[in-house]
């Protein structure tokens, strides 16, 4: 998930953080909430993992319009990215959780 990230900061871009980035991180961080009840400081913890979604998603988009991709290869290796990115997300939200938690979640987030 990092290298993607990485790629694109290497490039001379990295992404600012906006609103509507702010508003879907807090949009899933509310479902957590909902399924799991975070304290304050999961609650921050969770918000910074989905506020690297946003920005690792900025990046990888910027990264691809300047590739000259194809729309199969922009597909195919942005299944990559979703693929990596969901690893990392999991691996923060499994740090952050508590076991019964992340048990939960892990549950109906299928």
């Amino acid at each position: 998930a990092v290298s993607s990230f990485a790629i694109a900061q290497s490039q001379d871009f990295t992404p600012e953080d906006t609103e509507a980035m702010r508003a879907s991180a807090e949009k899933h961080v509310n479902q957590v909430d909902e399924v799991v009840g975070l304290d304050a400081e999961q609650r921050t913890k969770v918000m910074a993992a989905y506020m690297h979604v946003e920005r690792e998603l900025v990046a990888v988009n910027h990264r691809f319009d300047r590739s000259g991709f194809t729309e199969d290869e922009r597909s195919r290796e942005m299944n990559a990215q979703w693929i990596a990115m969901e690893k990392m997300l999991d691996f923060r939200l499994k740090e952050t959780l508590t076991g019964t938690q992340y048990a939960k979640w892990a549950e109906v987030s299928k």
